[in-house]
C-alpha cells in the first residue's frame, strides 16, 4: 500500500474525504480581543504605538540582520560561558548571558548596577570580534523609526542592562514582565509602557513565542495563578478563552510585543 504523510493510506488522506466526524454541527462563539488584527505588522511610527497600546500583537522588522552576522555572533555566542538564567524558580532549565532587574527584586539594587559592566561582556565581544554592537543598532533603529530619544535605562548616572541571551531546548514557560510590578522603587517603576525585543540567531526550528490577550494583573493574578514550583510561571488556566497569536522565529528579524 501506498503511503502518504504520517503513514496514512491515501485514501484516508485523501482531501475527498470532507465530513466530519462528529454528527453535531460546530456552534459559533464570540471571543473579545484587543487586538485589530492578527497579522505581523511592519515596524512603522504608528505599529509601534499601536503595539504599546495592544491594539495589535507583533511588529517585524524582517532581516534586522543577515545571515552572515547572525552565523558571525552566534560562532562567538559558542565560545562564551553561558550561565543558567534562575535555577530556583526556572523549569525546564534556561540558559542566558546577561541580567535582569528581575533577578534582583530581593537583592541590593546597588549590586545589580554594578554587575551591569560584566554582564555586557558578550555585548563587548560582538562588538569587537563580529563588528556589530546590537544595543546601538536596535536603539538606532527605533529612534529613526518612532523620532523618540531611545537609549538604555538609567539609575542616575548609572545604566541598566539590556539586551539578554537566552538559550533554550524545551520552551519557556507562561509568564509577564511589567515594570511597575517587579521593581516599583527603581527607576523603570514608573514607566508607562513596555516592549520586549527578539532576534532569533540560531536557525533551528521552533522557537515560536505564544502572546495572549490577556493583561497581567497583580497581585490579583498572582495570588489566584502563580505556581508554588516555577515560582515566576503562571498556570495556564488562567489563559482560558483568551485569544493568541503564535509569533514565528525566523532567524535575522526583529520582532517586539508587549510582555505585559
Amino acid at each position: 500500500m501506498k503511503k502518504s504523510f504520517y503513514n496514512l493510506p491515501l485514501d484516508v488522506a485523501s482531501p475527498a474525504i470532507t465530513k466530519s466526524f462528529f454528527a453535531n454541527n460546530p456552534r459559533k462563539h464570540g471571543i473579545q480581543t484587543n487586538w485589530v488584527t492578527f497579522e505581523d505588522q511592519g515596524m512603522t511610527s504608528d505599529t509601534m504605538m499601536d503595539l504599546f497600546a495592544n491594539r495589535i500583537p507583533v511588529v517585524r522588522q524582517h532581516e534586522f540582520l543577515s545571515s552572515e552576522e547572525c552565523e558571525r555572533m552566534l560562532e562567538v555566542l559558542k565560545t562564551h560561558k553561558m550561565g543558567a538564567y534562575d535555577l530556583e524558580n526556572t523549569w525546564p532549565r534556561l540558559g542566558s548571558v546577561g541580567i535582569t532587574n528581575f533577578d534582583y527584586i530581593s537583592a541590593d539594587q546597588d549590586q545589580y548596577l554594578h554587575d551591569v559592566q560584566q554582564a555586557r561582556s558578550l555585548q563587548v565581544r560582538w562588538k569587537d570580534e563580529a563588528g556589530i554592537d546590537i544595543l546601538d543598532r536596535v536603539a538606532t533603529k527605533i529612534q529613526e523609526v518612532t523620532n523618540i530619544t531611545t537609549r538604555v535605562a538609567r539609575e542616575g548616572d548609572r545604566e541598566y542592562f539590556a539586551g539578554i541571551v537566552r538559550a533554550a531546548d524545551a520552551g519557556i514557560a507562561t509568564h509577564a514582565d511589567w515594570a511597575p510590578y517587579e521593581t516599583p522603587a527603581w527607576s523603570v517603576g514608573s514607566l508607562v509602557g513596555q516592549l520586549t525585543w527578539n532576534i532569533l540567531l540560531n536557525p533551528v526550528p521552533g522557537g515560536e513565542t505564544i502572546i495572549y490577550d490577556r493583561q497581567w494583573n497583580a497581585p490579583d493574578d498572582d495570588l489566584a495563578w502563580r505556581k508554588a514550583i516555577q515560582a515566576d510561571t503562571y498556570h495556564k488556566k488562567m489563559l482560558e478563552g483568551r485569544p493568541f497569536k503564535v509569533m514565528m522565529a525566523v532567524p535575522g528579524d526583529l520582532t517586539f510585543f508587549n510582555p505585559r
